[in-house]
């Protein structure tokens, strides 16, 4: 695999390619706002004993949602569990106080993020628990090897605190364990330290690099291959993987050229396609994908391909082919939830199974879990993918009205982030000044802040326009200050008889 990473103007992005076709995307406000792990100092703004559950207040977006059974004084508590649950949350927490709380799931256009107050920092061989005092081993760990470590609890320096050994981490010498528990434990107060300092709900956690971020999705013995745009992101590509044998680290490419990155490495192409509602197959058929606020669903088309070998053929080929982009599909747009999908209906059970254990396969090499319920009594498969992220629609598109429903088109911000990008690629260019046409809308919303903006990124003098169109941005012309004048004022003329008028 390899990880192409956008750093250049604009928004950082980044996309994981394997075997020449990306099978994810990353963006750099989506893994900002609430990301799983992320903790905070928190306030209680509401606690629902209907609900067993408290709101809180963790300084941006909505109010997160804590249930009473990830309250460490609950979980703690030595009683027995029949006992235990008919306590009320209000027995655990209260309308006011502050408390540090860990992002479970992000939150979504409709909820906000799932917290929890059992924290776990994780390291590279080892998850270090705060609050939850014992030694715990990965389940995949053999039984005669597990035991072995449980007798070492005495010998970590845990005092009182909990620790997660992972599957990697029971193959290190147990001097790196002990260091890598004490890197932890003084991460851990320095989040204490900053929250002290805090003296209203907000992040404690660390900002990590973006890269570092993306890294945290795959695993690193799988990368072969950095390109990046910027010498600050190389290096720092780089020293991530600065502890292994030379012969385990990836190529680490600087790709610094005025073109922007994603477009040089063909992956513009692949965004595009993974934001339309229509997948085709290589056979002909083709998968048409739609995202509601209940799951999602997707219907499975032989489209163009009629088989050579009956219709039964057909379509058993044609549903194996579309589980495979499925699995490929819900990765790359990021999608999560309940998904619905509408296979060709296939009659003999031998084939169900042969289509179902193609997609348990495929499941396997997506890092998010996947869990496949089975056919429904109307044979429509049913699964779950776990949520990472925003996906790919909620991040880069909006819903809008037209005369025939509800359409979707290309986000304020995100026109934005383009036509950064797009200035970006001119910024080494020997030109005195460039005029910029963009969708109507944005220059109506925005105006003055984003020609601000747009005028640090661009090579020379930059002359903003707008036109009619939804989500186009162009270079209207490049070159001399004389003629870029002339072009903008000709544009301008056009934009008065729409009845927009700026002046910057």
């Amino acid at each position: 695999m390899e990880l192409i990473a956008n750093m250049k103007s604009g928004e950082a992005r980044a996309a994981l390619k394997h075997n020449g076709r990306v099978k994810e995307f990353f963006f750099e406000s989506a893994m900002d706002d609430t990301a799983a792990g992320e903790i905070y100092k928190g306030r209680v703004v509401d606690v629902l004993p209907g609900m067993d559950a408290a709101f809180i207040d963790i300084g941006k977006g909505k109010k997160g949602y804590l249930h009473r059974d990830n309250i460490m004084s609950y979980r703690l508590l030595k009683e027995p569990l029949a006992e235990k649950k008919q306590r009320g949350i209000k027995s655990f927490i209260k309308k006011g106080e502050y408390l540090f709380v860990q992002v479970v799931k992000e939150e979504t256009a409709s909820k906000g993020a799932k917290l929890k107050e059992n924290l776990s920092l994780p390291g590279k061989y080892c998850v270090y628990l705060p609050d939850e005092p014992g030694l715990f081993i990965s389940q995949k760990v053999e039984n005669a090897v597990k035991e072995e470590w449980l007798e070492q609890e005495e010998a970590l320096p845990l005092n009182g605190d909990g620790l997660i050994v992972r599957t990697e981490g029971t193959t290190q010498p147990l001097d790196v364990i002990k260091k890598e528990v004490s890197q932890l434990q003084s991460l851990w107060q320095d989040m204490i330290l900053r929250g002290e300092s805090l003296s209203s709900p907000g992040k404690v956690s660390q900002e990590e690099h973006f890269l570092i971020k993306c890294l945290a999705y795959v695993p690193g013995e799988q990368i072969k291959r950095i390109v990046a745009d910027t010498k600050e992101a190389v290096e720092t590509a780089k020293a991530q993987f600065s502890g292994r044998a030379l012969e385990q680290r990836p190529e680490f490419v600087l790709l610094d050229h005025p073109e922007n990155i994603f477009s040089r490495e063909n992956v513009d192409a692949d965004l595009e396609r993974a934001l339309k509602p229509v997948a085709w197959l290589k056979s002909g058929g083709f998968l048409q994908i739609e995202k509601t606020e209940m799951c999602v669903t997707i219907d499975v088309n032989t489209g163009r391909f009629t088989g050579k070998h009956g219709l039964e053929d057909t379509i058993i080929k044609t549903n194996l082919e579309a589980a495979a982009e499925v699995m490929h599909q819900l990765r790359v747009r990021n999608l999560s939830g309940m998904v619905m999908i509408d296979f060709i209906r296939m009659h003999d059970e031998k084939d169900r199974r042969r289509l179902m254990q193609a997609l348990e396969e495929k499941s396997d090499e997506d890092p998010q879990k996947i869990r496949i319920a089975g056919f429904s009594a109307l044979g429509v498969l049913e699964l779950t993918r776990q949520r990472s992220r925003q996906s790919l629609e909620e991040h880069i598109l909006e819903p809008y009205g037209t005369e025939y429903g509800k359409g979707w088109r290309l986000s304020e911000k995100e026109l934005a982030e383009k036509s950064k990008r797009m200035l970006g690629a001119w910024k080494e260019e020997e030109v005195d000044a460039i005029v910029l046409e963009v969708p109507d809308r944005l220059l109506i919303r925005e105006g003055k802040a984003l020609y601000e903006a747009l005028q640090q990124i661009a090579p020379g003098r930059l002359f903003i326009v707008s036109a009619p169109t939804e989500q186009e941005i162009i270079v209207r012309y490049a070159g001399s200050l004389e003629v870029a004048a002339q072009r903008n004022e000709a544009l301008k003329a056009q934009m008065k008889q729409r009845g927009i008028d700026f002046r910057f």
